[in-house]
């Protein structure tokens, strides 16, 4: 699909920050505007509707931003609106490829989950993770100021991942990330999906199916979840698990296979409904983690 951007902040922006048509876009600069939920787009492929996406993703919990302005960029990352850094920070994003890829991905994304199509949006939610699971530990390692310590984090990285795939590589990166250092507060707080606009039955499915996924899945554990008021309550890291599982147990059903969900109490147009904003908030959070990463190392 093709997307047409546009910003509704009309100045006091960094130069590489704003997007402007007139200029070569800087996909990575879309992707930051997209996840604070300071941009508009367009899908030219199909009803050319335009969408303003104001859900500020970056943020532990995500919130709606109620007006657009330079001050929602300076609450993520104040160097988002220090021209030197953020322009210096943006001028040396090369991997143009990979970021076109991640926004697209995002687009989609978004442009369903408007047109109340939650499932399809999942699954671009999902391909969004899968194409960054390997890329973001390389970036992150590329930029150390000490060959050796690149080596000896990636080196760690993949020690710990043997025949586990490219997503448990990005797992073990980022809980690696989070335990060297003091901001990992969000990471291990407790989050709430609330279905309380769901009768009885329907929110005996939605419990059901975490149970499911849960006893399928070895790094999820029953005790960690509550299940209280039609809310579900756990820690904001499972969600990297909980993304993967479900969509193995819902899209890659196998009549043979034990811890399926079956459609008979999975309604996943409900549950995506929920499940894709904290989706993206996990996305944005961690993304937000790894740029403020890449700004201090670089300057």
């Amino acid at each position: 699909m093709k997307f047409i951007y546009i910003d509704p902040i009309n100045r006091n922006l960094p130069t590489r920050i704003k997007i402007d048509d007139n200029r070569d876009t800087n996909y990575e600069a879309i992707l930051i505007r997209l996840l604070s939920g300071t941009l508009d787009l367009y899908n030219v492929d199909l009803n050319n509707k335009k969408i303003k996406q104001r859900i500020n993703y970056f943020l532990y919990t995500f919130e709606k931003n109620r007006m657009v302005s330079p001050g929602i960029l300076e609450r993520i990352n104040p160097e988002f609106i220090n021209d030197e850094i953020i322009n210096n920070y943006l001028l040396r994003s090369r991997n143009k490829d990979f970021f076109k890829e991640l926004v697209n991905e995002l687009s989609c994304a978004i442009y369903f989950k408007h047109m109340n199509s939650h499932t399809t949006a999942f699954i671009h939610i999902y391909r969004f993770i899968e194409h960054m699971s390997i890329t973001f530990p390389l970036f992150y390692s590329s930029i150390s100021n000490n060959y050796y310590n690149s080596f000896g984090e990636l080196k760690g990285f993949f020690d710990a991942t043997k025949n586990s795939g490219a997503l448990n590589f990005h797992k073990v990166f980022f809980q690696k990330l989070f335990d060297c250092n003091d901001r990992t507060i969000p990471y291990n707080n407790e989050i709430e999906l609330d279905f309380s606009f769901l009768n009885e039955n329907d929110f005996r499915g939605i419990k059901n199916s975490f149970i499911t996924v849960i006893n399928s899945e070895k790094n999820l554990k029953i005790d960690d979840f509550r299940f209280e008021n039609k809310k579900v309550y756990f820690k904001f890291s499972y969600m990297h698990d909980l993304i993967i599982t479900f969509r193995n147990r819902f899209f890659h059903y196998m009549p043979t296979q034990k811890h399926n969900l079956s459609t008979s109490y999975f309604i996943s147009e409900i549950f995506f409904k929920v499940f894709n904003d904290f989706s993206l908030n996990w996305i944005g959070y961690l993304f937000g983690e790894i740029t403020e990463r890449r700004i201090e190392k670089l300057f």
